[in-house]
């Protein structure tokens, strides 16, 4: 099944995956579904979304823990 997002806005993205230039694999979001459109979300990321409205497939941070 693709991965989709829906956007509060109501605008459905598709997850797409494409190749890079030098590296493997490249992922985006898009409004249209053809092309190749990705199974599921590569590990490690997370969809985030912009108070906008966009939609992005980003790293997922975690912060360092702080020692007092």
């Amino acid at each position: 099944m693709p991965v989709n997002y829906t956007n509060f806005r109501g605008q459905k993205y598709y997850l797409h995956k494409g190749k890079a230039k030098k590296s493997g694999s490249q992922y985006f979001f898009s409004m249209k579904q053809d092309g190749e459109v990705a199974e599921s979300i590569p590990e490690g990321y997370e969809i985030y979304e912009t108070p906008n409205g966009q939609v992005f497939l980003r790293k997922i941070w975690s912060a360092p823990l702080r020692l007092e």
